[in-house]
């Protein structure tokens, strides 16, 4: 239950920088046309010039990124209750004592570099409880199998072996509910970062290969196809992609447009894009609905829910 409401829509957006409520889309109308590596090349373009914040400006914005309604922090590894105070920059041998930053993309895979843009980039550093961390370490993400699973905890996060990726490494299971958050952070780090080489350690090179651009090796693109499709982009994440918005200047355009991952790497790769519509976007636009103008932007009102223009659920 307490996942359920995690991603439920009693995430709304507190109000900690005076700034517009609502931050809008990457404008699809853009890539109206393009295919896969046109595609990706063009989400670079838009994406990648953002601010790159300081190490203290990450720490306090993430501890304010990853807050739900109740300031509790949103774990994508554990359910431990863990407040914005609660941050502890070692490792801890107890669940639930204190969280630490993860990269998600482990800092080890590019050489763990501070001035590189990834080492602070807030899409994919996110507050996880600290023991579950320790277990994480810079382990590819992965399915285990049961018989080889060495550490779990209340949520089904899980530590064990696959040997998906060529060899019986360990591979590292998240907290299922965001497991297509996941994904999507992972397709944003593709395409913001394609000419870093992400490849710079052993665990690195099992799922990810560099020819001057850096792209998913064809094991874990299926995982993270997998799990894209099994957990659709939630109110959660739309409310931390504003956010994120308003303190860095980009968004992760796989949570404003999901689709786009199918026309880059998946079942419409080598298909044209086409923008949808509001109409071909946003189910059952009943006669109730309205038009609404909010800080200067008009948006779609439908059934108590906030869209933009081009159909993109705002505010539930």
């Amino acid at each position: 239950m307490m996942a359920y409401l995690r991603k439920s829509v009693l995430f709304v957006l507190i109000l900690w920088v005076v700034t517009p409520m609502v931050a809008d889309p990457i404008d699809c109308t853009l890539l109206n046309g393009q295919r896969s590596d046109q595609l990706l090349s063009i989400l670079h373009t838009q994406i990648s010039n953002h601010k790159q914040l300081s190490y203290t400006e990450a720490w306090t914005y993430n501890s304010k990124i990853d807050l739900d309604v109740r300031g509790q922090i949103v774990d994508m590894y554990s359910d431990c209750v863990l407040y914005s105070s609660n941050n502890c920059g070692g490792v801890t041998d107890e669940e639930c004592l204190c969280y630490n930053r993860e990269h998600l993309l482990p800092k080890s895979w590019w050489g763990g570099g501070p001035d590189e843009p990834m080492y602070t980039d807030a899409v994919h550093v996110v507050p996880v409880e600290s023991y579950a961390n320790t277990q994480r370490f810079d382990y590819p993400y992965g399915e285990p199998t049961n018989t080889s699973v060495k550490w779990s905890n209340t949520v089904g996060a899980k530590l064990g072996k696959n040997s998906a990726y060529g060899t019986s490494g360990y591979v590292f299971y998240p907290n299922p509910e965001y497991r297509g958050d996941i994904a999507r952070i992972y397709f944003y780090m593709i395409t913001c970062y394609k000419n870093k080489n992400l490849t710079c350690n052993s665990e690195a090179r099992r799922v990810i290969a560099y020819n001057g651009q850096s792209s998913f090796k064809s094991a874990f693109l299926n995982l993270l196809l997998k799990w894209h499709r099994e957990d659709p982009v939630s109110s959660w994440e739309q409310t931390r992609n504003n956010r994120i918005e308003r303190v860095q200047g980009n968004r992760n355009p796989f949570v404003d447009y999901s689709e786009l991952v199918e026309y880059i790497w998946g079942t419409k790769k080598g298909q044209s894009y086409v923008c949808t519509t509001d109409v071909e976007r946003v189910p059952a636009m009943v006669p109730a609905a309205g038009k609404v103008m909010r800080n200067g932007h008009i948006y779609i009102e439908s059934n108590k829910r906030i869209y933009t223009i081009l159909g993109q659920t705002i505010i539930k």
